[in-house]
């Protein structure tokens, strides 16, 4: 999944300039307060605080304003979908309201790397967005894959190798990967790297420890790997994240 933020901006809206909106490229809107409706293709949608909207490129909306709203928005783009709805809701709402605070302390513009922070925390909404689709797997769900899955989200601080799942699983290492990705849209390594981030980042949030003590709860052999692996996915380091969040 590789996601490409084109613009991020706040915008406060008491009605739309234009009710009737074409968009050129993908946009997520993320409501702070307030609400809005939304509809297309004969479908309508009310979104309020917490939740969001997607606004897919080429399509036309109607759009209208019902209390005065505050959101952020996000231009984007995407090698895959990342929003599988038009009306985007969220089980962990505390974890959505942590990173609009975020995003609301770039908006100082104090950071040099601001937009490098806006899109890892765009990512981190489409990451725990997909982790929340995938969290309740069916008991119909293919059983070899649904084991490997609760294998992977009880593990994640363990040396996991595919091969190891794909042994365990009973199948081919080929037909292993290509099943896991039908059920959950991911790699096995993609769908263990998502939820390494995301153990991360709440660690980095919500403890006082060491990041030298995340690396290995994250299942990172020291924090040098750890670090490298922070810095690949979210484009900044660890400890400036975590500063981010302490401001």
């Amino acid at each position: 999944m590789r996601i490409q933020l084109l613009v991020c901006l706040s915008a406060r809206r008491k009605a739309f300039i234009m009710e009737d909106f074409i968009g050129s490229n993908d946009i997520f809107a993320l409501v702070k307060t307030g609400s809005f409706s939304f509809s297309s293709e004969g479908i309508s949608h009310t979104v309020s605080a917490l939740e969001g909207a997607l606004f897919r490129s080429g399509v036309l909306y109607h759009r209208e304003v019902k209390e005065p709203l505050e959101m952020i928005l996000f231009r984007f783009k995407a090698d895959e979908p990342l929003f599988f709805t038009d009306k985007i809701t969220f089980r962990d709402t505390d974890r959505i309201r942590s990173t609009i605070a975020m995003l609301q302390q770039l908006d100082r513009g104090i950071y040099q790397d601001e937009f490098e922070m806006r899109a890892s925390l765009f990512s981190d909404i489409a990451v725990q967005y997909r982790l929340e689709q995938n969290a309740e797997i069916p008991a119909a769900t293919d059983d070899p894959i649904r084991k490997a899955i609760a294998r992977i989200s009880g593990d994640i601080h363990k040396n996991i190798t595919i091969g190891e799942l794909s042994l365990h699983s009973g199948l081919s290492h080929a037909q292993f990967i290509r099943r896991f990705r039908r059920i959950t849209g991911m790699t096995p390594s993609e769908y263990l790297a998502l939820l390494r981030l995301q153990k991360a980042k709440s660690l980095l949030t919500d403890t006082d420890l060491l990041i030298r003590e995340i690396a290995p709860a994250c299942g990172f052999e020291n924090e040098y790997y750890f670090s490298n692996f922070f810095k690949k996915h979210t484009g900044t380091s660890p400890s400036a994240y975590r500063s981010l969040t302490l401001r």
